[in-house]
């Protein structure tokens, strides 16, 4: 089985292609995960990347091509430069396989941000899934659920 990972520029490397790896708490004190630096040879050319853990571990998962049909939606609280909350989709392109679990492959991996109040898959017959959580008939109960939740005020940390 062939293991890919990101890089910066949004393309996939594959893992075979790293010839080393170094152990490099680049953020400390920023965060909690330990972040690995690999150099890989690319077209002949030495090219150095950044990893987490949990991105190491995921590409050694399997993976399998996702049946057309498929998108992930999230839910912003600031998804335009106005500031407005917004709906993205991402075409689901495979499914990451993780013990019992699965976890959507998108083109762009990283698809929860930090302003995200919620994600679900967008199946083919309209339903939106949430992992582990619940199911909602059609995307526009998903999101008038995804707004409600954006306009509950957070709880004191």
């Amino acid at each position: 089985m062939t293991s890919f990972l990101p890089t910066a520029g949004g393309g996939l490397i594959n893992a075979n292609q790293i010839t080393r790896m170094f152990d490099r708490d680049v953020n400390k004190g920023v965060r909690d995960k330990p972040h690995w630096r690999a150099i890989a040879v690319v077209a002949g050319k030495e090219v150095e990347m950044m990893y987490s853990t949990s991105e190491i571990l995921a590409s050694t998962q399997p993976v399998v091509a996702a049946q057309p049909g498929y998108s992930v939606v999230a839910y912003y609280t600031d998804y335009a430069e106005n500031g407005q909350p917004g709906v993205s989709r991402y075409l689901v392109v495979a499914w990451r396989i993780d013990g019992e679990c699965v976890t959507p492959v998108t083109l762009d991996d990283k698809f929860v941000a930090a302003n995200c109040v919620g994600w679900g898959v967008l199946t083919p017959d309209g339903q939106v899934i949430l992992p582990l959580a619940e199911t909602y008939a059609s995307e526009a109960e998903w999101l008038a659920a995804m707004e409600q939740r954006a306009a509950k005020p957070k709880a004191a940390e």
